[in-house]
């Protein structure tokens, strides 16, 4: 039920974006671009790395137009991962293409982001001469509040801090269902590697501090 209201919510601002863009009050005395480099990723990549066969790994880009004072549409691509080798190889990555949409209640600051998009999740095991090697697809969605900050007029060199929840539908069969006739089943079983990859590469709470440039 949650991830329906949240889903319909997410919509109501898309929707919201589409009619609001119609106005085009002071668009042309501000800036309409903005391109920021997202560190969040890059952040949660140094968590993983645990130690000194661990390298964890990521990054995010957006672009964003402003439509008008209110409302902004942009685009996102991130991509992160990690790497594990002891007795054996592991590594896990996702990449995701994500469409957002802002709503600016004020005109400035404070903005409430719903987005739509896809990922794809990439699980690679290898021991010896038994590998695992398997790719899903995921419809992926979510929701943020944050904070554009100019460090001068609007314009130029901006910081965004915020703080949402990213969540993920995957499609086709689980990476333990494609397991249960491999080496690796037992083993990963009790890591619940489904829960455990979408909660880290694909859904949960995310906090990204971003910086960029608006023109």
């Amino acid at each position: 039920m949650k991830k329906r209201y949240l889903l319909v919510l997410i919509l109501a601002i898309f929707t919201a974006g589409i009619v609001f863009a119609q106005n085009d009050d002071d668009i042309d005395t501000m800036p309409k671009n903005t391109i920021t480099a997202d560190i969040g990723p890059a952040l949660m990549g140094m968590i993983y790395r645990m130690g000194s066969s661990t390298v964890g790994y990521g990054i995010g880009v957006q672009y964003e137009h402003q439509m008008n004072k209110y409302i902004s549409l942009g685009g996102r691509f991130a991509f992160l991962g990690y790497s594990y080798e002891s007795l054996h190889k592991e590594s896990i990555s996702s990449f995701s293409l994500e469409s957002h949409t802002r709503y600016y209640p004020s005109g400035r600051i404070f903005f409430l982001d719903g987005m739509l998009g896809y990922a794809g999740l990439s699980v690679n095991l290898k021991k010896k001469y038994e590998t695992f090697s398997e790719y899903r697809n995921y419809i992926k969605y979510g929701m943020k509040i944050g904070w554009r900050i100019d460090t001068d007029k609007p314009g130029g060199f901006i910081f965004e801090p915020s703080l949402g929840y990213f969540g993920g539908i995957g499609l086709g069969d689980t990476f333990m269902r494609r397991m249960e006739k491999t080496i690796w089943y037992d083993e990963y079983r009790g890591l619940l590697i489904d829960e455990l990859a979408s909660i880290l590469f694909i859904s949960g709470p995310r906090i990204s501090l971003s910086f960029g440039w608006r023109f």
